[in-house]
């Protein structure tokens, strides 16, 4: 094998591995740990409270304006617009994810809908 040349090392792309070589097993035997009983239960109680906040919020955030948009465009004017607001935690990651998730989801509901109802939407 051939050192690599001289600079910088261009960057690697997901396109440019081969997954199906990635010896998965060994990454995760050198970089994770077993778990301790304690930590595993922290971790299963933990998950069974962020799955229902995860639903919660998501429900807020996304599925409530989705709902709205539904119900709200038949009877909107051509040529109007919904606004949705968005927030800047979909773009630069943001604690807790459940948010930063939803509103994210949210900027893919700005799409207009088909073109024969006339209505448009943005974030």
């Amino acid at each position: 094998m051939s050192d690599p040349p001289p600079g910088p090392r261009p960057p690697t792309r997901n396109r440019d591995v081969d997954w199906d070589t990635w010896p998965v097993q060994a990454y995760l035997a050198e970089n994770y740990r077993e778990l301790h009983p304690c930590d595993a239960a922290v971790i299963r109680h933990h998950s069974g409270f962020y799955r229902q906040f995860f639903a919660r919020v998501h429900a807020v955030n996304v599925t409530g304006p989705l709902l709205g948009i539904q119900h709200l465009a038949p009877l909107m004017p051509p040529g109007s617009s919904v606004v949705n607001v968005g927030s800047s935690a979909a773009l630069t990651g943001h604690y807790p994810v459940a948010y930063t998730a939803s509103k994210w989801a949210l900027r893919g509901c700005r799409r207009p809908p088909p073109r024969n109802s006339g209505a448009g939407a943005s974030a």
